[in-house]
This record gives structure tokens, sequence and C-alpha cells, in this order.
């Protein structure tokens, strides 16, 4: 297949999603919807209870499809699995995740018994639900009353569900008999083959020796699937939708078999939505169909970024050296002027010169440190798993320790430098950049509170404008404070921050003046608190690109919650038909604006995504047209630390429905003008990449 028959496939599964996500909205009654979403806000835990369970039953499935001698503590392996199901969720083909189960468990289990013990739960899960999706289907044609063309579809996936669930014994027996083919030295010599041999012997060891594993494995998925059941009874009742277990049963049946065949479009974008609609309906359950679609949205949205935050981390960086480690080597007095535990952006000093070093790639670090060794071996054991550190007061040991490592892979630092990575980097090389990079001395309490503020202010953007300095200075005391006493990650700052963007959506959505002013309120705190998820991955050298992706999730969650709020908000103050076409349009500018910018994201910014906002502002300010300048403004006011000012000013004025109206106008002229630029903007950023690489970064 060409990358241009894939890129075809991708884009019409996009606009397959799209296409059945907006006949879902035409076909919805908001009004309706509203009244029925309002007990789901506080009951949210119980929706999520349900999904939980799932996430937990099929962990255990897939633990124990490995052999008994490879199998892994729970946690590790839910944490394993959970990351990689984040990663399908949000990949146009949806398998990206079964890869990265192998490669994350690559340090403790033998990738071939990796990928076989995936395929073995992937294939136990899908037979396991085609024979329930065909008994539950039989069992819905015999006991609820159906119209005769959902007769029909229950009809056909009986018949298809039990066809499909034949299909992987009928392979698996093909594959064992072609698997014996001939080998090399003993090897099969083909890799396929020999992950195909794996896969057959787990396979056979469950069907021939291990009974009870193969039972439970069995008892595992189906109690996963009438999970999810339980997840529509739970939803329907709290809107109170007459349903019973089995018309529960029977639209977990439907869903499953439609999410299952539109597996190929990223998120189920559109198909989860229309398939649960549709079987509601069907049902006589109609009042909580846009319910039932909404909060199974909100569940695999909450569990992918859940995902995104337990991810494992990657292996410690090897060496550039080859055949050797680079060390870091620095020394100190008796009496030295400032202690290592004195804390620095709120971490001790000790530990922030070892972690800039693991962020530098180094694998440890020596000091010489006649007065305060056991200071240091304490923070030895805190960042143990980032870098070996090393220390010493004994003369004969630390010279053994000095001849021993070559000389080609030592950095010297001085003594009493604190470091940043990139000071480190041009350290080694030997350059005159070291100058140019954060670094402080610290010879004195006072030394000390000048390299917290240098520290702090290095924190700040080029990009920050009045307000967004302001809030910084809200935002920086707070992440210091949650460093030194939570060592809070920046993934789980985006999540809280996601979650406050939801939260006052909700609020907007009331639509009277006390829950608007409110609502601004949290707004505003959301935008503050927005700095800090990249403050604590930058004060903790943690900054990555997945990160900046992650953070650009929550903005345009943020701005979705919060539109979204707006308009519902705004259609019932005023009772306006004409809100709900301003505030769709509003939508639809703001949807197709995101995708234009993770397009340019992804294709204009030379593998930094974060640097997006400097690269298009540069380029429409060196137009030198009236309209491009107009345009950078407009992007400016629309910023997260911007808007929300202007927001709690409109909602004090109890305007809020010209949010509306503004954004319905501003968002579809910022994508139109975006789209006009956007082949310059990608021809740009290739035949000026140096330009590009020397805008500042950011995380």
């Amino acid at each position: 297949m060409t990358e241009r028959t894939r890129s075809l496939i991708t884009a019409a599964a996009v606009i397959l999603g799209i296409g059945l996500l907006a006949l879902t909205i035409v076909n919805t009654d908001f009004a309706s919807a509203r009244r029925a979403l309002a007990p789901l806000v506080p009951a949210l835990p119980l929706v999520l209870l349900p999904g939980l369970i799932w996430h937990l039953l099929r962990t255990e499935a897939w633990r124990q499809s490995f052999p008994s001698d490879t199998r892994l503590p729970f946690w590790r392996v839910f944490r394993v699995r959970l990351a990689a199901e984040a990663f399908s969720f949000v990949t146009i083909r949806g398998v990206a995740g079964e890869p990265l189960k192998v490669i994350w468990l690559g340090p403790d289990v033998p990738s071939m018994i990796a990928a076989a013990a995936v395929a073995l739960e992937r294939i136990a899960y899908l037979v396991v639900t085609s024979v329930c999706v065909g008994l539950f289907s039989a069992i819905a044609i015999l006991t609820i009353p159906l119209t005769r063309p959902w007769l029909h579809v229950f009809g056909w996936l009986c018949g298809v569900s039990f066809a499909f669930a034949a299909a992987p014994f009928i392979v698996a027996k093909r594959t064992a008999s072609r698997s014996n083919g001939p080998t090399e030295n003993g090897k099969p010599r083909s890799l396929l083959v020999r992950f195909l041999r794996q896969l057959v012997s787990q396979f056979d060891t469950l069907l021939d020796c291990d009974r009870r594993r193969l039972a439970a494995l069995v008892a595992l998925e189906v109690a996963a699937f009438a999970s999810m059941a339980l997840e529509v009874w739970i939803i329907l009742r709290l809107t109170q939708t007459p349903v019973t277990m089995f018309g529960a049963v029977a639209m977990e049946t439907f869903t499953r078999a439609a999410s299952t065949a539109s597996a190929f479009i990223p998120a189920n974008l559109g198909a989860l939505e229309a398939s649960n609609v549709a079987v509601a309906v069907a049902l006589q359950a109609g009042a909580g169909a846009i319910v039932l679609a909404v909060a199974r949205r909100i569940r695999g949205l909450f569990w992918c970024a859940a995902g995104f935050l337990i991810h494992p981390r990657r292996p410690r960086p090897a060496s550039s050296h080859a055949g050797s480690e680079r060390t870091l080597v620095t020394t100190e007095d008796a009496h030295p002027p400032v202690r290592i535990d004195a804390r620095l952006g709120g971490m001790p000093i000790g530990e922030r010169i070892c972690r800039a070093a693991a962020r530098a790639g180094y694998s440890r670090v020596l000091i010489w440190t006649p007065g305060q060794k056991g200071a240091w071996q304490r923070i030895a054991r805190r960042v143990r798993r980032r870098i070996t550190v090393i220390a010493a007061d004994d003369s004969a040991q630390w010279r053994e320790w000095i001849a021993s490592a070559p000389s080609s892979a030592v950095t010297i630092l001085p003594p009493y430098v604190i470091p940043s990575p990139a000071y480190l980097n041009a350290l080694d090389r030997g350059g005159d950049r070291a100058r140019e990079s954060w670094s402080a001395s610290v010879t004195s309490a006072e030394s000390l509170a000048i390299a917290e503020r240098r520290l702090r202010e290095s924190i700040f953007k080029p990009t920050d404008g009045p307000l967004a300095r302001f809030n910084r200075r809200l935002s920086i005391p707070l992440s210091v404070a949650l460093i030194r006493w939570t060592r809070m990650s920046a993934h789980a700052m985006s999540a809280f921050v996601i979650a406050l963007g939801l939260f006052a959506g909700w609020l907007f959505s009331r639509g009277t003046y006390t829950m608007g002013v409110l609502a601004a309120i949290v707004s505003l705190a959301a935008s503050v608190l927005d700095g800090c998820d990249g403050e604590l991955a930058r004060l903790q050298y943690k900054e990555s690109a997945l990160g900046c992706w992650i953070d650009t999730l929550g903005d345009y969650t943020y701005y979705v919650a919060i539109f979204a709020g707006l308009t519902i908000g705004a259609v019932h103050q005023t009772g306006s038909a004409i809100l709900w076409w301003l505030g769709t349009a509003f939508g639809a500018g703001v949807l197709l604006t995101f995708a234009l910018l993770i397009l340019l994201r992804w294709r204009a910014t030379d593998g930094h995504p974060e640097r997006l906002r400097a690269t298009t502002a540069a380029h429409f300010n060196a137009t030198n047209k009236p309209w491009a300048a107009t345009l950078v403004w407009l992007a400016g006011c629309a910023t997260r630390a911007n808007m929300p000012y202007g927001i709690v000013a409109i909602a004090i004025a109890d305007l809020l429905p010209a949010v509306v109206v503004l954004g319905a106008i501003g968002a579809n002229v910022y994508w139109i003008s975006l789209a006009r630029e956007l082949r310059t903007l990608m021809a740009a950023s290739k035949a000026q990449t140096p330009s590009i690489a020397n805008l500042p970064a950011s995380s």
C-alpha cells in the first residue's frame, strides 16, 4: 500500500467520522439533552466506575495470557496497557498501542513472548465478544419488541458474530501446520514464523495444559463485556430513562459490534455517537440517547488522558561515547557555603544538578564531598532510576574512581555551579555557548536568592504578553510549591486543568447570571493554572514533545468546553433559536482552526510543536499587511492567557451571549485566513529551518 493510498484511507475515515457526528448533531433535541445531562454531572464518578472495572478486567486478562514464568506485577501491566490504549485512541489506524505494549515491556519480557501475549489476549477478546454479541443478539430478537429493520440488523449480527468467533480457531489450526517449516541452525528462518510459533505454543498450552487459566481468561472477558452493559444501564437510569438490564445488554451488543466495524476511524469519532443514539432510539430509550453518547465520549477521553499521564518513562539515554559512559565530576569543600539540600526552584540543589545531568545524557555523577556524603546519598536514592550518583569522602577511593573513568567521557563541573541541561551539553562540547545557557554559581545565601530569581525569570516566554506575564507571576510560585511538596508531574496538572475547563463549561451552560460569573472566574483560574504544566516540566527538566501535545489537547478541550457551554447558556438565557446556528458556526470554525493548527504543528514546526505560535506570528507579521496584523492581534486576544479576562468582564456586564456572536465571526475569519496562508507557511518552514530552530523553546 502506497503512502498516497494510506493518506486517502485516513482522510476518508476522518470525513466519515465527521459526517456521522454531524448527522447525530442534526437529529439531536438539545433542549431534552440538556435536561437529561443535568443529573449526570454530580454522578460522574459512578459513570466512570464501569470503565475502570473494564480496564482492570482487561488488564488481568492480558496478564493471564503470559506464561507463568514471565508474568509481571499487575500494576506494571496495567500501566503499560492503559498508556498503549491511550495512543491507540488518538491514532488514525487505532492499533498503535499494540507494538507499544511490546516495546514498553521489552526490558522485562522477551519481545516474542510479549507480542504473543498481546495477540492471544486480543484473540480471546474478539472471540468472547463475538460469542456475546451473537448470543445476546439472539436474545434481543426473542425478548425485545423490535421493528423489522432492527430485527434484520440483530439477525445479521447473530450470524456474522458466530462465524467470526470460529475464525481464529481455524486460522490457528492452519498456522500451526504451516509454522513447522524449514529452520536454519535450529531456528525458524522468518521472524513472523517465530512469532506464530510462540503464539500457537501459548495457545496450545491454554487449550491442553492449563484449562483453569483458559477458563479465567474467558471469564474475565465476559465480565468486561458485562461491565460495559452495566455502564449503559447506570447512565440511562441516571437520566430516568426506563430500561431493563436485557435492554442495556442489547444496546451494548450493537454498539460493541459497531465500534469493532469502525475501528479504522480515529477515536471512533462520530461512529460512537451515532451507534449509541441509533440503538437507544430503536429500543425506546431515546430520552437518554444523546446522554449515553456524551457520557461514553467523556469516559473515553478520561481514560485516554489517564493513559498519557501514567505512560512508562523512557529508558535511561544511552551514552554518546561508544563503549563508555558519560560521567559528570564535581567537587566541594569540607565546609560548603550553601548546603546541597537548600531549595532552588522547589528542589534541593544537589537533586537539581543530578536531574540536569540525567537530562543531558550523563549516566553517572561523581562528587567529592568531605562534609555532605550522607545528604548526597539521600539524593542518590531519590534519583536512582534516572542516574547513578556516587559520593566519596575517601581520597584513595576517589582517585580510583577518577582513574577508572575514560577521560573522553568525563565532564568537569566547576564547584558550586548549578547547571541546566543546555549548559552541560555546551560544556561537554567545549565551546563558549555554555555562557549563553542558564546556570548559577551559588556561593552564599545572597547568590542563592539571585539564582532563584533568575531561574524563575527563565520560565517566561518571549511571546508572553502583559497578561500572560501577570499569570506567570501567579503560577510560578504555585509550581515551585508543588515541586517542593508533591513533585507533581506536568501531565497530572494538564489533566486537572482539563477537568477545570470542563467544569467551567458546565457552569456556563446553566445560563444564569450567577453561574456565568462563577464560570468566568473558574475559567480564569484554569487559564492561570494552564501555565503550571509547562513550568513543572521545565523546572523538573521533563520537557517533551508529548507534553506539548498533551498541553495542546488540554487547550483544545478547554476551548470546546467553554464555547459549547457559552452557546447552551446563551440559548437558555435568551431563548433565541438563532444562537444555536451561531453556536454551530462558532464550533465549526473552532474545529477547522484546530485541524489546521494540528497540521501546522505536525508539518511546519521542524519537530518543535511548541513553537507554532511564534512561527505563525512571525510569518503574518512579515507580510506587512494590515489584515495580517489584525489577524495576529485577533489570535492574541483568543489565547488562554488573554481571553478569560475578557470573558470575566463580559460576564459581569451580563453580556455573555455576545461572546457566541463574536466567536462565530472571529473563529471563521481566522481559519479562512490560516487556510489561505497554509501552503506558504509549510513551504517557508522547509526553506527556513535554521530560523525556526532559533525560535525560543517552551514545553
